[in-house]
């Protein structure tokens, strides 16, 4: 009997400390390894390869008999001292000709990337500058063949006419850029036509920004067109000059768009200066929302800084709430053949578990300006939510325990 008591005093003295070591080991976990500082090897072959860049660079800049960009010789050493490659190229109000006669800066600086072969820089911001044709053709062949740009932006940036042709062109050939922003740019409806004519078999491009780019309500027709058919999930037209007419003749392009989840007119000049505009602002926005009515990929319509009244606002309103509940009725006559189908072939409870009861079309927010009632405007931001899912939430820290 002692032996015994003896053998199992041994064990669990064991087993319990055993459990003791696990429970430290539980709370304590393995220590995280620090970070270190130094680049890794991958970083090294990047910042290799910038150097290899930045040494050609400078070798075209003295054979040009030029004087290299300051903002390439900042953002060289800032990456070398931070141990990381250049990912971002910004330039900002850089002058890229010293004269009429000089050569381009800006093509000395593309043709040094491509033939050394630097494939890092994945954005490219140009900012401010006057953009002559041996620019925009640089720029434009640039384009056409990197893989490694993600993101172009050209803000208040001049270019001429002549040149558009060229720069959507090149634009067109691009299969890697997923963000393009051209705000402040002189653009045009016609630079617009071309833009799209050239974008137009893109599948790669997702956000599209053309804030205060000059254009009108002539180019209604040709965003009809080009919207639904290529791939962009956001595109804002921010500061132009569309109008009704031109938001008329683009929505009937809104039950075709699959992709397109946001479109922006804010400030675009849809507003009611004169009552006497009232009666055909009112028929456009009408006409505009029979077409929001049906099932489209659209989630937001922002038409806010337009002075479109309360008289349109109650016509917006209005569809939107027509909107679910049409959505209701197409539902209940699809829902009601199939519960009778499902009911004959698998039974009673196959067909109310699977058919729900359906919330109508999916929530389509519409954004409009505060010139109107505060309770319209508030209706209609209420109207645009989605409905919020029923059920108990579950509470975070779970049961509270009780305090000694």
């Amino acid at each position: 009997l002692f032996v015994c008591c003896l053998f199992w005093f041994v064990c669990f003295g064991l087993l319990s400390n055993q459990s003791l070591t696990m429970a430290k080991k539980k709370k304590g976990g393995k220590a995280k390894k620090k970070k270190s500082d130094e680049p890794s090897e991958a970083d090294l072959k990047k910042i290799e390869s910038l150097k290899v860049f930045y040494k050609g660079y400078l070798k075209r800049v003295e054979a040009a008999n030029d004087k290299e960009i300051e903002a390439i010789t900042v953002a060289y050493k800032t990456a070398i001292r931070e141990g990381k490659p250049l990912v971002h190229l910004v330039l900002d109000g850089v002058a890229f000709h010293d004269s009429e006669t000089s050569p381009s800066k800006l093509e000395i600086l593309l043709k040094s990337i491509q033939e050394t072969g630097y494939r890092f820089i994945s954005e490219l911001y140009l900012w401010n500058v006057r953009l002559e044709v041996d620019d925009i053709t640089a720029l434009a062949t640039h384009v056409k063949t990197r893989l490694d740009l993600k993101r172009l932006e050209l803000m208040g940036c001049t270019l001429e006419s002549s040149a558009m042709d060229i720069f959507t062109e090149g634009l067109g050939y691009n299969r890697s850029i997923k963000n393009l922003k051209l705000s402040f740019v002189n653009l045009g409806d016609e630079g617009l036509r071309l833009l799209a004519l050239h974008m137009a078999q893109n599948d790669v491009l997702k956000e599209l920004t053309l804030h205060r780019c000059g254009i009108t309500d002539a180019s209604g027709a040709v965003l009809r067109c080009y919207l639904p058919a290529v791939a962009l999930q956001s595109v804002s037209f921010e500061g132009n000059q569309l109008g009704f007419k031109g938001l008329e003749d683009i929505a009937p392009a809104f039950p075709e768009l699959e992709v397109l989840k946001e479109i922006s007119f804010q400030e675009n000049g849809i507003d009611v200066l004169d009552p006497a505009d009232m009666t055909y602002l009112k028929d456009s926005i009408a006409a505009t929302c029979e077409h929001l009515k049906k099932p489209t990929g659209l989630k937001t319509l922002n038409l806010s800084f337009n002075n479109i009244g309360d008289a349109c606002g109650e016509v917006i309103l209005a569809c939107l709430k027509e909107r679910k509940e049409l959505g209701k009725a197409i539902y209940f006559v699809v829902a009601t053949i199939a519960k009778s189908l499902s009911l004959i072939v698998f039974g009673f409870l196959f067909a109310f578990r699977f058919f729900q009861p359906f919330p109508g079309l999916p929530a389509l927010k519409v954004m409009v300006g505060h010139r109107m009632r505060s309770e319209l405007f508030e209706a209609i931001a209420s109207a645009g939510k989605a409905k919020a899912t029923t059920g108990k939430k579950k509470k975070k820290g779970g049961k509270k325990k009780k305090k000694k």
